[in-house]
Formats: C-alpha cells, structure tokens, sequence
C-alpha cells in the first residue's frame, strides 16, 4: 500500500549538555585489537549472554571473552565473517554473517538459517525480537522471520530491501534501509514506508524506540542530528530535530541502565540523558569511527569500532589526576592540598592542579622548574614549606606570594632537605642528607650531627611521640630519639631492628606506639619501649602507613596497598588484608620515601612513577557479584560440553583439563579458589589472572566434583561457588581385585628393576654433570682472562663483581644453583670488551662521544659472543643487559622495568658498586658514604629499587667499600 504522510517539523534544537571526558572523570580504558588478544582489529557488534560472557564479531569471526582471554569460535563451524549480534529473551546469542545468514548459539551448541533454509540473504545487518519471541532479521535482501518453531517466513513488502536496523515495538516492526528510508510492518496488519527523498531531514542510519516515550523513536541521521519522530494515527507525522554536533554518521544507538541513550558515530560517542540534552564523551582511546556500543551486566561500556577494535571503559577506584591535568608523567615525592589546590612534588619541580582538575603555573613552579621537591608542609601560618635537593634549601612560600628560603648559609646542615615536621611546641623539624635541624620563628636554633651522638646524618623520616620525643630515621643506622634537645636512644639492629634503613615513622592515632618501617619488615615499638617485628606481614618492600580514619591500615608498597588493621597486625599468625594493585586499576608504581597526603575529606593522594593518583579509602568499589561457569571440559585436546552441571568422559581418557571462568571485566580482580574432590587434598588459591586451568593425567575412574570458588579478600572465605560433576568410567584394571593381583604379581619384579636403573642413572647423570661444570669453568675463565689482558685498569673487576652478584642474589632468596648461574653471569658480563680498542679502554681521561659509542657497543658484542654457548643460553643475559637503566634509559635496548632480567638488574647494582669502590684511570675509588648515597640516588632510576635494598643491607653486613 502506498500511504501519504504528511509531515509536521517541530521548531529548534535540542539542548546541548555537559562534555563527558573519560580521563578527566577517572575512568579506566582498555583497548582490545590484533595486540591484545584479538585476531583483528576490525570489530563490527559487541553484546553479552546471561552467562556472563562477552561476544565481539568481526570480519575475522565471533570470539568469546571471559573477562581474562579470548577464545575464537573455529570458522569451520560457520563464524567466518560477523556483522551483527544479538541477545534475546531466553538469553540466546543470534549471531548475523557476512556469508553464511543466520547463526544461533544454544548452550554450546550452533545451529545455522541460510538461503536454502529461507532467509532472505545470506548477508544480515540486524535482529529485534518481538513480544511472542519472534526474532526478526534485517538482511541485505529482505526482512525474515523466524518463529519460535524454527520455521521462518520473508515479508513480501520488503523483497530485496536492503535492511539496515529493525526495532520491534507493540505497533509493529519498524526499520531503516540502506537507502535512507523508513518502513513500518504494523501488528494490525497495516504497512508504511516512506523513500530517503520523501524525508525532511537528513537520511537515517540507525534507529531505537525511545524508552519512556510510547510509539515515538530516534533517528541517527547520516549528518549531526538526531531526530525524535513518531507516526500519528491518522497518518500524520511528527518529527523534532537534535543536533549532536559534533558528532557525524550515527551508527548505533544503545539505551543505557541510567535511561539514557549512547550514541556511537563515526567520529566519537555521545551521550543522550532523559531530558534529551546531548553531551559528547571525549578523552576516547578510539578516535575513529564507533559501530557498536554495549553495557554489561557489571555497569562496563563496551564500543566497537571497524577500525580500531574493542574499547572497554570501566570505572576505577584510582584517579589519575596528572593525567587527567594533562601533566607530564613524573616520579612524585609528595602531594599536599594547600588552599584548595593539590601540589605535587617531583623530581622535576612542582607542579599545582586547580579544583577543576587543571594545571596551573605561577611564580614558585617558575622559580623550581627542574629542582628535585622531597617533601611538601603547610605549617601553623598556613605557609607552604618545600623541601628541595638543591641550593635553595627549604623553599618558604605565603598565601601573599611571598617566597623565601631557608639554606645552608642560615645554619643548615645541608641544602639537600628529606623532609620537614611541624612540632607541637611550635618548632620545625628538618631532616636533611647531613644531619637534623630545629628551627624557631625560621631560624636555626639546633642541629644535630655526628659529634651529637648522630651516627647516620642522613635522616629520611620524622616522627613526633606522644611525649613529644623526636624520632628521626635514618639512613642505616635506625632510630634516633631526641627529647629537650638531646638525643637519649638510639633503636637499631642491638634492639630488634631488621634494618637500619627507616623509611617511614607513623604513630597511629590515638595511639601512644609507634610503627617503624624499614626497607625490609615492620616493627610496631610500644610506649613503654618494647619492640615487636612483624614477621607475618607477607611482604616486605613497604614504603609508608597511613590511617584513613575508619580503623582500617594501609600499607603503601612497591607492589601495592595492603588493606588491613592495627590489631591484626599485631595478632599472631598472617594478618588478614586486602590487596588492590595493577589489577585492580592503580596503574603505577607507588614512590619509595615519598609522603601521600591524606585529606580531611577523606581523599587519599598517592605519590606514584607516573604522578599524582587519588583513591577515596572509605568508597572503594569491591565487586562481589561475579558470573561463574565452567562451560566445557578438555579431555585429551577435545572439548565436552558440561550439561546440567555434568560432564561424562571416556574412560580410556588420559588428559583432563578443566578451566573454571569468572566472568567478569572489572578492575577488582577476586581471589579464587579451585579443587577437585575425591582427588586434591587442598585448594588452590590464587588471584584470577594467576589461575591455570587444572590439568590430571590418568585420573582415576569415578566420580569427581570440581569447585571453583571466588573467596573474600580479606579472610579468604568463599563468598560464591560453582560445581561440576565429573563421571570417568571405570577400567578393567581400576576394579579392586584385578589391580590386588596385579600388584602382588610384578611387586617384585619391579622393585628390583628399579633399583638397577636409579643406580645406573644416578653415576651416568652425575658424570656428565662434573665434565659439564668442568668445561664451563674453563671457558669461563679464559673469557675473564682475556679482558684483563686488554684492560689491566680493572683486572680482578670482573671477580668481584660475581662475587658481589652471588651474595645480591642469596640475599634476595635464589636457591644454590640460581646462584651458581649469577655467579658466571657476573664473571662474563665485560667479555664484549674484547672488540673495544685498547686506547679507549686505557684511556686517563673523559671519552669523547664516538669513543663512548664505540665503549657501548660491548653489551651486545659479549651477547653475541655468550651466545654462541648454546647449553646454556642464560648466561648471555647479564653481557647485554647489565647496562640497562630502571627507567629504560640505559643500552643496548632501551628496555626498562621488570623487561629487565632480574640477573641482570642485580649484575647492574654489583657492577655500579665496585666501580665507585675501586681505583679507575681517571679518579680515585668513593668514600663508603658517597657510595652510599650514589645507591641511594640511582634507586628507581638507573637501578631496581629492590636489588638496592638488598645492596645496602649487605652493606651493613660486611666491611665492603671500607
């Protein structure tokens, strides 16, 4: 039937809303493509099943997501090229192809609607699902049905239409072509369509029912506007047009759980709320164009593009507020809020963000742009007190503008300032590279040194006891304690110190102890003096504590923030915590010695490797609603699909391997439990990206039950559960009296085989083990020789430097024979100095840039050269990446981090040491505290933090450097 309609325009735009922006919000992004598990990065529809997972299709298949990897449905089932994806009511996937028509997925099952089955083409754009459970297909040759017996049916009005969207609503079927027109398939039985040229605005791409809105519907147009129409009774048509500038070619629109609408364009996404007012999401990872848009079940955005894969945005408990000020990335020291900006103290200078999250400039960034800032105070004039490693001392600035220092020339020990502490009696603290100094109305009125009872005047940590003691930490000689001017105690490895090095003194509130951090335990020391290591915490690299309020203690580490309380800390056995680090979306490293500022709001400002982040304590978003499945076992390379919470298996079977799934794309990663009963004793635990299917080989015939369990992250208790029971026929052999003869008969037979053979074995093996070692030996020494031939400077370098290597690595925990590895490592790691001139080599003097060059190029040549060492193709590692640095500056590669070989991290350390400990052409070997405080410098920059530590205790230990 043709049907005239007669168009009424509604006047004006809609309102145009605030600009949403991902990174200024805090959200957290992940792009998914050919780099990160996906085989393409061309991804047309993404959508979710009930059971949790996500289905993204591609012109390269459909894959599955569980939250952790990906897994491709094999193109031999159909999944060769996916256009369009579905969800209906019974939760069943509808999957549309380019090629093949229609795919259904029914558990683990995929049953196929193609041409020969009746389907308009074999190409399809679209599905809706009507209210009897229809499910109508949009297809570039006509629109299908498909009823609920399986049976399909094509509308004749729309024979060879190109079918772009379909959306079904109680009136009826209605659509977008490809050509820019709009049809209607009414349920009683009427129909309309209307051409692209017949139409008032712009032609129209996508199509949704507006929610609340009865009968009206939203037009993407292939411009800037969306259009809100809606069909009259008596055939009228009305229609309002809304801009989405800047936003063009609307592709996709998605209603969100908060009511509103998602708009995916070509150029970016948009956000439509209830009122209609439009805002644009900018900071996208996707700068292109954005096909598809979905919300899981855990409130996750999910868009896909044909251009640049799968970005997923989740909500994250950490901020990144550099990021979010657009500063550049820097190792902060400390953060504090003065005047209701945040001021971040890096190695850099200062910098300042605003309420509104922006960078701000003025004359005191100006004035310590490139200075290293340790610490930030607001003290009792409510001036702002910056500690720098520089000539200018302790920075001064007032409210006014003012600006001022405090240095050496005023009496302080040293312009190098740690940190400073406002005192109760109204005096300053200042802890200082050089020794400790109290100042009275911003005069030095004390300092203390070594002469003073000072042993170690390089004081990292300040601390003020309830008494009003002053307890100073420093650097390798533990605490000092001053009370009315004097220093009465000093706490240390005599009194049950781990370490001398103290890197943070807290006293809780409330509490008259006081908690010592050292750089490798905690110690909690009571008021009356008695000291208590915390041998059970369960790691050891912790930085500082702090006390949000809410009886909770948090542990800052390198690896992350341990949640737990004073009590349980002090109880016996393993405290019990909570974990939050890279998983659960604090994406870099905490700062070693840096000062985080708690605000009186409650807001947690970190210091970290990249700049300032902040985390709310009291509002932390822990996920524990998860979708558990196992949807198949392996047995022997083959999957068998679990139905009904069973799963049989041949009883001639010899590898099972089962894969339990939470399916979920938060940051809050759960810990998990795993175990198969009637076979593991215990349950293995572990975060859920550390946990491996669980493989058994020759299991048993009977019956098992796995358990994947997700478990409370602070007790470890399990809070949700999933099961499977596993039926395995039993052998002939497995019957108990056929196995009782059996074992009877060869009981004998086989013990005596057995001895032979471990003996035969045990002298063959421990043979070619000597001749072995005796080989590497050797070449090992006649490597070592031939450097020093060439470079007589450093003869015995190479020596001490494995032996310095070796005793790293036992202080870090590697077992005899990682040492033994270490140990050669360390004695070859020069060799490539064989291909560098000897003029250079020998040279008293600075080397010029090509001779520097050429001295670098000994990394990779002895790399090369260890390479050659097949059997053992380890001991090449420390040759090319001993002169790696920390932050990825370093050569031959530029890698950075734990993409260095801890082998090598540690040959870095032992190398840097005995170089400042020896005698060279051009400069006499360091004093022990220079070397020291060069370790110290170069931690977290040029060398692992860690392997510092370690350096410096053993450094405690022996008379090295001395």
């Amino acid at each position: 039937a043709c049907v005239l309609f007669l168009f009424t325009a509604k006047a004006g735009a809609g309102p145009l809303g605030r600009t949403y922006d991902l990174v200024r919000d805090g959200y957290h992004q992940t792009i998914y493509n050919f780099r990160t598990g996906l085989t393409s990065s061309e991804a047309n529809s993404v959508t979710q099943t009930p059971d949790g997972f996500i289905w993204i299709g591609s012109y390269s298949g459909l894959a599955r997501y569980d939250g952790k990897s990906f897994r491709y449905i094999p193109s031999s089932t159909g999944m060769r090229s996916v256009h369009s994806l579905f969800t209906d009511s019974q939760g069943r996937l509808w999957i549309g192809t380019n090629d093949d028509g229609v795919a259904l997925r029914q558990g683990e099952h995929f049953s196929f609607f193609k041409e020969k089955d009746g389907i308009a083409a074999s190409s399809v754009r679209s599905f809706c699902e009507k209210a009897n459970g229809d499910i109508v297909v949009g297809t570039t040759g006509g629109l299908s049905i498909i009823s609920k017996d399986g049976s399909v049916r094509n509308e004749p009005q729309l024979a060879s239409e190109y079918i772009r969207q379909v959306v079904a609503t109680r009136d009826g079927i209605t659509g977008v072509t490809n050509s820019g027109g709009l049809f209607q398939l009414r349920e009683d039985g009427g129909f309309w369509s209307i051409k692209k040229s017949e139409l008032p605005f712009d032609a129209p791409e996508s199509l949704i029912a507006r929610p609340g809105a009865d009968g009206e519907f939203i037009l993407g147009t292939a411009k800037s506007d969306l259009v809100l129409f809606k069909p009259a009774a008596d055939g009228a048509f009305t229609f309002t047009r809304l801009s989405v500038e800047p936003l063009s070619a609307i592709n996709c629109l998605r209603v969100s759980s908060a009511g509103g609408i998602w708009i995916a364009a070509d150029n970016g996404i948009g956000y439509l709320d209830e009122d209609m007012r439009f805002s644009q999401v900018k900071g996208s990872r996707i700068d292109g164009p954005v096909d598809s848009v979905f919300e899981d079940y855990e409130g996750n955005f999910w868009f896909a593009s044909s251009r640049q894969g799968v970005l997923k945005v989740t909500e994250n408990n950490f901020f990144d507020i550099s990021a979010a000020a657009n500063l550049p990335p820097a190792i902060t020291n400390a953060t504090l809020l003065w005047n209701g900006k945040l001021y971040v103290a890096t190695d850099n200078g200062l910098q300042i963000v605003n309420a509104d999250n922006e960078k701000e400039e003025n004359e005191l960034t100006r004035l310590l742009a490139g200075v290293r800032i340790r610490h930030l105070l607001k003290d009792g004039a409510n001036r702002l007190l910056l500690s720098t490693y520089s000539d200018r001392g302790l920075v001064y600035a007032s409210e006014n503008g003012n600006i001022r220092s405090l240095t050496e020339r005023d009496g302080l020990p040293s312009n190098s300032i740690r940190s400073t502490l406002a005192l109760s009696n109204g005096d300053l603290a200042v802890a200082t590279r050089s020794g400790l100094a109290l100042v009275r109305d911003d005069k030095v009125i004390k300092t203390f040194g070594k002469a003073d009872g000072l042993l170690n005047t390089q004081i990292l940590t300040l601390c003020e006891g309830a008494d009003g003691s002053l307890y100073a930490g420093s650097d390798g000689a533990g605490v000092f304690v001053i009370k009315n001017g004097v220093i009465t105690a000093n706490i240390g490895r005599n009194e049950g110190l781990d370490s001398g090095v103290i890197l943070r003194l807290k006293q809780e509130p409330g509490d008259r102890g006081l908690w010592i951090l050292t750089g490798s335990s905690i110690a909690y020391l009571t008021a009356e003096g008695r000291l208590t290591p915390i041998e059970s915490f369960p790691f050891i690299n912790n930085y500082d504590l702090i006390f949000p309020g809410d009886g909770s203690m948090w542990v800052l580490s390198n690896r992350g923030i341990y949640i737990t309380t004073s009590g349980q800390m002090r109880a016996t056995g393993t405290p019990l915590y909570r974990f939050y680090g890279n998983d659960d979306g604090l994406q870099t490293g905490l700062v070693a010695n840096s000062f985080s500022e708690l605000a009186p709001g409650g807001l947690l400002y970190l210091c970290t490797q990249g700049g300032a982040v902040s985390v709310n304590p009291k509002a932390l978003n822990v996920n524990t609603n998860h979708r558990l499945s196992v949807p198949s076992v392996e047995v022997d390379g083959k999957d068998f699909p679990v139905v009904n919470g069973v799963v049989n298996i041949p009883k001639n079977s010899r590898r099972l391997t089962i894969e339990g799934l939470v399916l979920t794309s938060r940051l809050n990663a759960p810990f998990l439990a795993a175990y198969l009963e009637g076979f593991d004793e215990t349950p293995l635990v572990r975060r859920r990206r550390d946990m491996p299917p669980l493989t058994y080989t020759n299991l048993p015939g009977g019956t098992y039950v796995f358990h994947l369990q997700v478990l409370d992250n602070v007790d470890l208790k399990p809070i949700q559960e999933v099961s499977v029971t596993i039926r395995k026929d039993l052998k002939p052999l497995e019957r108990p009296l056929v196995l009782a003869l059996l074992a009877l008969a060869g009981l004998a037979l086989l013990y005596a085989a057995f001895k032979i053979q471990v003996r035969y074995r045990t002298r063959a093996l421990l043979k070619k083990s000597k001749e072995t070692q005796d080989f590497l030996d050797q070449i090992i020494k006649a490597f070592v020789r031939t450097i020093e031939f060439k470079d007589a400077h450093t003869r015995g370098h190479s020596a001490r430097v494995a032996k310095y290597s070796e005793a790293l690595a036992e202080e870090l925990g590697f077992d005899k024979d990682q040492l033994s590895k270490v140990y050669n490592m360390g004695m070859l790691h020069d060799v490539g100095k064989i291909v560098v001139p000897d003029d250079i080599l020998s040279k008293p003097g600075p080397l010029s840039a090509e001779e520097y060059a050429i001295i670098k190029k000994h990394a990779s040549a002895g790399s090369e050269i260890l390479q050659e060492i097949s059997r053992f193709p380890e001991i090449a590692l420390g040759a090319r990446y001993h002169h790696e640095r920390y932050d990825g500056k370093g050569y031959p590669d530029g890698v950075q981090k734990e993409d260095i070989p801890l082998e090598a991290r540690i040959i870095a350390v032992a190398d840097v040491f005995d170089a400042m400990s020896s005698t060279r052409p051009y400069r006499e070997k360091l004093p022990r505290e220079k070397i020291v405080d060069e370790l110290i410098r170069c931690s977290g920059t040029q060398l692992d933090a860690e392997v510092v530590q370690a350096m410096l205790r053993l450094l405690e230990k022996h008379k090295w450097a001395q």
